[in-house]
């Protein structure tokens, strides 16, 4: 669907920039010296630590901190494993009378031509 446009976004200069600590812009555009939101997927918040659970907080904490009335954001980004649930959920039952998918492997190629 559309997302809202031209809603203003403030305490973004007030945010942390640096190597452990970055927001990046995607669908903003600055009017009268302030930021708002142009639409689609508007800031992409990032941090760094010495855990996954470090990280995790940091950029929490950061987007926490952004005063934006009109934006929301995922709150499952950086969990242990996001993808655990759907396939837990999905493994006991059938979806439209189909079996759930198989659990990816990870470390391994799937597909010809692969070796």
């Amino acid at each position: 669907g559309a997302y809202a446009k031209g809603s203003q976004i403030r305490g973004l200069e007030e945010l942390p920039q640096d190597s452990r600590h970055m927001v990046f812009h995607a669908g903003t555009a600055a009017r009268d010296g302030g930021v708002i939101a142009a639409g689609g997927r508007v800031l992409n918040v990032t941090a760094r630590g010495a855990t996954l659970a470090e990280a995790r907080e940091r950029a929490y904490g950061m987007v926490d901190r952004i005063d934006w009335p009109g934006g929301f954001c995922r709150r499952d980004i950086g969990s242990p494993d996001p993808h655990r649930s759907i396939f837990d959920r999905m493994k006991d039952r059938k979806v439209r009378g189909r079996p759930a998918p198989a659990r990816p492997r990870r470390g391994r190629r799937s597909g010809r031509g692969h070796g």
